[in-house]
């Protein structure tokens, strides 16, 4: 009698694990931040960002050095596990009654195109005058970029003095939504910028704000998370990712 060879087979075994790695797209790996996922995800390691920021563990993760003001009444805690995002911790900023806290970066190399993205919750969504989200700085500290969240919810982005607003769904109490941002410098009033918003961590192939009327000109070094405006329900920052190229679907 004939016998089939060792290597046929083992290819008999495998044919379910590799019908599997198919439809994912690689095999599953463990993720710095929480989470098994499809390493087919962007930031399935840090490796190639200019920040990778998950605040996992004590203080800042990924041996990345940020620095915080922090008001006399104001909260900033890296270490938060209210209700995390993701993984088992995430960046709390609460507001002050007279000032405002803010979490900065450590300094990148400069570069004219920048992709970030990153998971947002508000305790308030519809604060009582615009506040700041998060901010992209240029190598004096001045503002190249940034997004506010509105009265209504709505997001709006500046890019220099140029912005648009998004029209879509609006920021709702407590619930966490992915943002996509995109920035381009110009050369007067012709930079690009775009934002992308998903309940999930699939990147919408549609974006939500696709501008070309921004003025800023100067290369992006920082990226500040904000918890603007007095406002004293706080937001929550998780999974901020900085790259000098889009940002693709990101690792759950």
């Amino acid at each position: 009698m004939r016998t089939k060879p060792v290597a046929f087979l083992a290819l008999i075994l495998l044919l379910p694990w590799l019908s599997a790695c198919t439809e994912s797209g690689a095999m599953p790996v463990t993720m710095l931040g929480g989470g098994v996922t499809a390493a087919g995800c962007a930031d399935s390691s840090c490796t190639g960002f200019l920040i990778c920021q998950n605040f996992e563990g004590t203080g800042y993760d990924n041996s990345e050095s940020w620095s915080e003001y922090i008001p006399v009444d104001g909260v900033l805690d890296e270490d938060d596990t209210t209700t995390p995002m993701r993984g088992s911790q995430q960046l709390k900023n609460a507001g002050a009654s007279s000032d405002y806290p803010v979490a900065t970066s450590p300094s990148f190399t400069g570069s004219s195109t920048i992709g970030f993205h990153l998971r947002y919750r508000a305790t308030d969504s519809t604060p009582a005058s615009a506040r700041y989200m998060v901010s992209l700085h240029d190598s004096g500290d001045a503002v190249v970029m940034h997004l506010d969240i509105r009265t209504n919810g709505e997001i709006r982005v500046y890019h220099g003095t140029g912005y648009a607003t998004t029209t879509d769904t609006p920021v709702a109490d407590g619930t966490m939504v992915h943002l996509w941002g995109y920035y381009v410098a110009g050369s007067g009033a012709d930079g690009v910028y775009k934002l992308y918003k998903s309940a999930n961590s699939t990147k919408p192939e549609s974006e939500s704000i696709d501008g070309s009327n921004g003025t800023s000109t100067a290369d992006v070094e920082v990226i500040k998370l904000w918890e603007y405006n007095n406002e004293t329900g706080g937001a929550y920052f998780d999974q901020v990712l900085v790259s000098t190229a889009e940002i693709g679907t990101v690792c759950d």
